[in-house]
């Protein structure tokens, strides 16, 4: 199926999502019930689908608050791995006596080491620092929980590959979108808001594809 650059569905994503894939890469941010907004509703079963819809080498971001992004971790345990698999038990001494840790005798040979290389390019690409600046949606934003579109490009750039297809099941404002066009990779977006969808729309048309497919 050939896929144009950007597109911005309208519905759910549980109902228009799944037959779009195998998605490159899934960004996903879900609504947790947090707020009173009207749009605030948990959908529930969309993970599963999504997981579906998701290629073999892909990856999935999901945004969320600490209280609430535990909820869509333990959801891929139950059904493949076992609890005792899964728990590590904190290893103790309850004597309280002290141990003796003795140091083992470093080996005299540690295997052939063969030359190595590395490819530098000029001006980057750099590993990724600790802390990142960006410049916040607050007075611009388009949608309440919008992300800006410079964290998304760096996390699309990183997982996704050149020419990829992204799948994002919750695009509101179509900040997802916009990075797509400026790192040259498909996106496909769902938004349950027909207006939020046509202002997303709208959004992403207004952006000019200056991208090399490399690191910015």
């Amino acid at each position: 199926m050939t896929v144009p650059p950007e597109i911005i569905l309208s519905g759910d994503c549980r109902d228009r999502m799944p037959a779009r894939g195998p998605f490159d890469m899934i960004l996903a941010d879900p609504p947790y019930g947090d707020t009173s907004l009207a749009w605030d509703r948990r959908v529930e079963g969309w993970l599963a689908l999504a997981r579906g819809a998701l290629a073999p080498t892909g990856s999935m971001w999901v945004f969320g608050s600490l209280k609430r992004v535990h909820e869509l971790a333990v959801q891929f345990y139950p059904a493949e791995t076992a609890w005792r698999d899964i728990y590590n038990d904190v290893q103790t001494t309850p004597d309280a006596t002290a141990r003796t840790v003795r140091r083992k005798q470093r080996p005299p040979h540690t295997g052939q080491i063969d030359a190595g290389h590395y490819v530098s390019h000029d001006g980057g690409p750099r590993l990724m620092r600790s802390v990142i600046y960006l410049r916040n949606c607050h007075g611009r934003a388009i949608h309440p929980t919008e992300k800006p579109s410079a964290l998304l490009e760096i996390l699309i750039r990183t997982s996704c590959p050149e020419g990829g297809l992204v799948g994002d099941w919750f695009a509101g404002s179509g900040s997802g979108g916009e990075a797509c066009r400026l790192s040259g990779r498909r996106y496909i977006g769902c938004e349950i808001d027909p207006t939020m969808a046509d202002r997303a729309r709208d959004r992403i048309a207004t952006v000019l594809p200056f991208h090399d497919g490399g690191a910015s």
